[in-house]
């Protein structure tokens, strides 16, 4: 017996909601960067999930994006994540808005704070000195040879 999304998460917070729904997908905005510029980034993101009308995969209403912050060398720097949830079997038409909030998100944030993505995907790679990333994908191709390791991941580039 299938369920219907709805029942199972009748009554549900949005959080967990989003946490049985197969479908939804996310896309998470990732910084290190002093722990005085976490409302400011959270602002960016804000704006530019209103700019591009991201909505909720599940219930169609604007999105109310995630935020999680996590503290480290004494509080004077923080790793800030922000969650963009997204349907990822959504048609081209719903998914390029997702993906031109999250470039303008990255942009903003690397250009303005010089934050630094503790895990390079390919929207900020393409954005980092060419020098860099080739270091990055070399490396990787020394560790995994034969791509063995998150194939066609954000290394690679492809």
């Amino acid at each position: 017996m299938e369920l219907e999304l709805e029942s199972v998460a009748k009554g549900a917070s949005r959080a967990i909601m989003h946490m049985y729904a197969p479908l939804s997908g996310f896309a998470a905005i990732i910084g290190c960067l002093p722990i005085t510029h976490v409302a400011e980034i959270n602002d960016i993101v804000k704006e530019a999930v209103k700019k591009y009308d991201v909505r909720d995969p599940l219930t169609g209403e604007p999105q109310e994006h995630e935020l999680i912050v996590v503290p480290y060398d004494r509080s004077s720097t923080v790793y800030v994540e922000q969650e963009i949830l997204y349907d990822p079997a959504a048609d081209r038409a719903t998914l390029e808005p997702v993906m031109q909030c999250l470039r303008e998100c990255y942009a903003k944030i690397v250009v303005q704070y010089g934050a630094s993505h503790t895990i390079p995907n390919k929207t900020l790679m393409k954005m980092l000195v060419p020098s860099y990333g080739e270091l990055l994908v070399n490396f990787k191709k020394m560790v995994d040879p034969n791509g063995i390791m998150l194939p066609g991941g954000p290394y690679s580039l492809e």
